[in-house]
C-alpha cells in the first residue's frame, strides 16, 4: 500500500481526486493527509515523507519555484505527480530543476493516474520486499562468528544475492553457484570461489558458540550448501510469516524435511 498527500484547497477538487483515486484502487492508495496550505504540505512531507505527493498547480498564487526548491533540499523519496491545466514557461522551468515524476494536464483520463500510481506501488512494494531480505539475512548471518572481512564471506553474500534474484537456492548447487560466481569475479575456475566459502565457513563452526549452530543446524552438517539453504529458508518464511499450516506443506513439499522442519520452528520460535 502507498500513502498518497494531496495538495490542494479547492474542495471539489479534493473530493473529486479522492473519490477517482478509490474507484480504481481501494485496497493499494490510502490517502494519508490532505494539506491546503503549502506550510502544511511543507511540515508533513518532512517529516512523514509520504510515497506520493499530489499537488493542484493551477490553484495556488505562491512561489511554486521556492516550495520546490524547499523540496529539493530535504531530498525526499516521495514521488511528485502535478496536476495543472496550463503548459507555460513556470511548468517546464519545474520539470527542467526538479525532480518530476508526472504531470498531467487538465483535463486527463483518471485511470491513467491510477496506472501511474500502480507502477508506483508495484516498484515500492519489491524495492520493500529486497530491503526486508536483506535486513533479515543480516540479522540472521549476525549470529554466526564470521570474518566479515574475508572474500569467502563476500563470496556468501553474493551467493545470496543469486539466491534472492532467483526465488530459490539454484541446482546443482555448486553447478550453478559457484561457476556464475566466478564468471562474476573474473575467475577461470570456480575452485576459488569453492575453497574460499569453505575456508569461512570452517573458520565460522570453530569460533561460534555450539549453542548457536545446534540451534539453527541441530544435527546436520554444515557444509556450504547446507548453511545457504537452511538460512535462506529462514529468510523466506519469515518474509512471508508463514502460518503452521503452509509450514506443514514446506515439511512435505521438499527433500530434506528435517532442514524445512527446524526452519520453520526457529521462526516460530
Amino acid at each position: 500500500m502507498i500513502k498518497i498527500m494531496l495538495i490542494d484547497n479547492n474542495s471539489d477538487s479534493i473530493v473529486d481526486t479522492i473519490n477517482k483515486i478509490k474507484e480504481y484502487n481501494t485496497s493499494e492508495f490510502l490517502i494519508s493527509r490532505i494539506s491546503t496550505t503549502l506550510d502544511d504540505a511543507y511540515e508533513h512531507i518532512t517529516f512523514r515523507n509520504p510515497d506520493v505527493v499530489i499537488i493542484n498547480l493551477q490553484i495556488y498564487n505562491f512561489n511554486v519555484i521556492e516550495f520546490f526548491q524547499k523540496l529539493k533540499n530535504l531530498e525526499i523519496t516521495s514521488e511528485i505527480i502535478i496536476i495543472t491545466s496550463e503548459d507555460n514557461l513556470l511548468l517546464n522551468k519545474i520539470v527542467k530543476n526538479y525532480n518530476i515524476t508526472r504531470i498531467f494536464l487538465q483535463p486527463f483520463n483518471f485511470k491513467i493516474l491510477a496506472d501511474c500510481l500502480n507502477k508506483i506501488n508495484i516498484e515500492r512494494t519489491k524495492e520493500k520486499n529486497k530491503n526486508n531480505l536483506y535486513s533479515t539475512l543480516y540479522d540472521i548471518l549476525s549470529k554466526f562468528n564470521f570474518n566479515r572481512k574475508s572474500i569467502g564471506y563476500s563470496y556468501i553474500i553474493e551467493i545470496f544475492k543469486i539466491c534472492f534474484l532467483e526465488g530459490c537456492v539454484p541446482t546443482p548447487f555448486e553447478g550453478k553457484v559457484y561457476t556464475k560466481l566466478a564468471k562474476t569475479n573474473n575467475l577461470k575456475r570456480s575452485d576459488t570461489i569453492k575453497w574460499n566459502i569453505e575456508k569461512s565457513i570452517n573458520s565460522m563452526k570453530k569460533t561460534t558458540d555450539k549453542e548457536i549452530l545446534e540451534y539453527y543446524f541441530d544435527r546436520l552438517k554444515i557444509t556450504p550448501k547446507t548453511f545457504i539453504h537452511v538460512v535462506f529458508d529462514l529468510i523466506i518464511l519469515k518474509a512471508n510469516q508463514i502460518s503452521w499450516y503452509f509450514g506443514l506443506l514446506l515439511i512435505f513439499s521438499v527433500k530434506n524435511t528435517h532442514r524445512a522442519w527446524y526452519s520453520m520452528c526457529i521462526i516460530l520460535y
